[in-house]
């Protein structure tokens, strides 16, 4: 039974091709009975497309630099895409272009209030940039209890240092050395 199909498809492929090859409509007149389309397609959106598909590739070739920009690109076209934001962001932290990567991380906390990695960004840039009173407050905005017993103790100390408060710093570093996993970077980092 599995034969006889087999064999009827390849009949009925043949039949087809034959049909084609032996039709005495040519290419042009197949052209002229096509539909003719009205609505030409959007440019802008085969643009977005085309980088978002380079940034892909570059992703998938683990090349973050180049998919960073593609991203960028394919957002300054249609910009209506979180999770697309949210991908440039993090991949803007990875090559330790922070600066970039807070600009995006504001556009996705817009959407996203609670991502708490966000905050960690822009808390790192303010610091980056000798903002450390915004720094502070950025890590106020943390509302899990790991980024609020770890992170912002760590962020917290060194904007302190930044702001040559020594002593408030090392206050800032104090729940560390409660916790016994954290003891070490506690005095790593006091």
């Amino acid at each position: 039974m599995m034969k006889a199909k087999w064999i009827l498809s390849i009949i009925l492929a043949m039949a087809v091709a034959t049909f084609v090859a032996c039709s005495n409509v040519n290419d042009k007149q197949r052209a002229n009975k096509l539909p003719i389309e009205t609505d030409k397609p959007n440019t802008t959106d085969k643009k977005s497309y085309g980088a978002y598909l380079a940034g892909r590739v570059a992703h998938l070739r683990r090349d973050f630099n180049n998919a960073s920009d593609f991203y960028i690109q394919a957002l300054k076209i249609n910009d209506n895409n979180p999770e697309l934001v949210n991908r440039v962001y993090l991949m803007l932290v990875s090559q330790s272009r922070i600066d970039e990567a807070a600009v995006y991380a504001e556009k996705y906390l817009s959407t996203n209030k609670n991502d708490n990695f966000a905050h960690t960004v822009i808390a790192v840039k303010n610091m980056h940039n000798g903002d450390y009173e915004q720094s502070i407050k950025n890590t106020k905005n943390f509302n899990n209890k790991a980024y609020q017993n770890f992170i912002a103790p760590l962020l917290n100390a060194w904007n302190y240092v930044g702001m040559e408060q020594q002593e408030q710093a090392l206050k800032e570093l104090e729940p560390l050395k409660k916790e016994p996993g954290f003891k070490s970077i506690y005095h790593f980092h006091s």
